[in-house]
Formats: C-alpha cells, sequence, structure tokens
C-alpha cells in the first residue's frame, strides 16, 4: 500500500507535477476511511468494483467497532492483509498437496 505526505506534513495529500493543487492517495484507503467515519461501511460485494470490495472485506477484520483509524493505521491494516496473502500463497506454492 501506499500514502502520501505532503512537504507541510499532511498524511494522505501530495503535491503531483504538472499539478496547481494537492491530489490524495491512496484514493482506495480514503474511500474506506470516509465509509468508516460515515459509519456506512459497506462490504457487500460490488460487480462494478470488485477490487475495492475485496479491500473493504479483507480490512474490515483489522478494524475495532467502535473506533475510527487514521489513515496511517488503515495504510498499516492494507499492509498487514497484503503480507497475510503474499505468506499463503508462497506455502501454498511450496506444499506438492496445494500446487499443481
Amino acid at each position: 500500500p501506499h500514502i502520501a505526505l505532503s512537504l507541510e506534513g499532511v498524511v494522505g495529500k501530495i503535491f503531483r507535477n504538472g499539478m496547481d493543487h494537492p491530489s490524495s492517495a491512496c484514493g482506495a484507503l480514503l474511500a474506506v476511511l470516509n465509509e468508516v467515519k460515515s459509519r456506512q461501511l459497506n462490504v457487500s460485494l460490488d460487480p462494478t468494483d470488485l477490487e475495492q470490495s475485496l479491500l473493504k472485506q479483507q480490512l474490515v477484520s483489522h478494524l475495532r467497532y467502535g473506533h475510527v483509524p487514521t489513515l496511517v493505521e488503515l495504510t498499516y491494516a492494507a499492509y498487514e492483509c497484503i503480507l497475510r496473502e503474499v505468506m499463503e500463497t508462497a506455502q501454498k506454492s511450496v506444499d506438492l498437496h496445494h500446487s499443481e
């Protein structure tokens, strides 16, 4: 996962070359964070945005009920999800009973 940090230290904002105003990063995590803040996190599978749906489904196990994480906390949670998937895939690839 990635996260922006402006020169002023604002988390989630970055000035990109050729742009006259800051943009956001990571947009996918910011969208999840906004849903959490609004207390309307929808984890159902959206066929028009499968990647975002799967991201939310993975992250929900890292959220504590009633706690609104910071973008930094959410980025670390995404990291943990990715690490777990990579480790599981690596384990299955070396286990002859789980690979082809």
